[in-house]
């Protein structure tokens, strides 16, 4: 899980147009990007601001026409939502799908399966209907800034051209609560995780249930739930 995860989630509102794949596609296209400096190979400052919801949102259109221009391992064009699901779920929710997590000493397996739904319950809530917007994108830090760090390099660019790789089988882990709807609490849907020390970004935030990753990370607790 990316450190800077998002504690907050927000609202969909606007659609992203449809990115043709051009004839002779930029191989990285990312480096065509006006804020690309040639020296560092990077684009500085790109992690800088998550807490910003404008500059979120302007990063995920960024990557998406950038991913749907040079297309990838999904083929050309964007991502069909399916896949983007199984890509997000590796790069959010890989955590849960260790091991050690599950030591009934340290969780509630419980929590564990209801914390995968909820991310692919979310993704298909965001997604399924094929509308995939830059606010529901800017939503997930893995899909902008997928090698966390203050600048885009070659790194982030090679995560997003990297098929989620087995074990597990992301697709058909995606496939298994697609259709289930978003995971509820108490008539809410639950649409956000977030640690325990980003609780102060999300003050209003009511915690459904949590899973304890401190196997992964020392005193690391992942609360899921929602804004009532």
């Amino acid at each position: 899980m990316p450190d800077d995860t998002p504690a907050c989630r927000w609202q969909n509102k606007s659609s992203l147009p449809a990115v043709a794949p051009s004839a002779t596609p930029a191989v990285e296209p990312w480096k065509e990007y006006s804020g690309y400096g040639p020296v560092t190979d990077s684009i500085p400052n790109w992690g800088d601001n998550t807490a910003d919801e404008d500059w979120r949102q302007e990063r995920a259109e960024l990557v998406w026409s950038w991913m749907c221009t040079a297309g990838g391992w999904w083929g050309s064009g964007c991502p069909a939502a399916k896949d983007l699901a199984a890509w997000l779920l590796w790069q959010e929710g890989g955590w849960l799908y260790n091991s050690s997590i599950f030591d009934p000493r340290v969780n509630d397996w419980r929590n564990v399966i209801a914390g995968r739904h909820a991310m692919v319950g979310i993704m298909a809530y965001l997604f399924g209907d094929g509308n995939i917007t830059a606010t529901d994108l800017s939503t997930m830090t893995a899909f902008f800034n997928p090698d966390s760090g203050g600048a885009f390099t070659s790194r982030d660019w090679a995560e997003l051209m990297t098929s989620p790789p087995p074990p597990p089988d992301w697709f058909k882990e995606v496939d298994k609560y697609w259709d289930r709807g978003p995971y509820m609490h108490n008539g809410h849907r639950v649409n956000r995780w977030w640690t325990t020390t980003e609780a102060v970004q999300c003050t209003q935030c009511v915690t459904a249930f949590s899973v304890d990753i401190s196997p992964l990370a020392n005193n690391t607790i992942v609360h899921f739930g929602y804004i009532p």
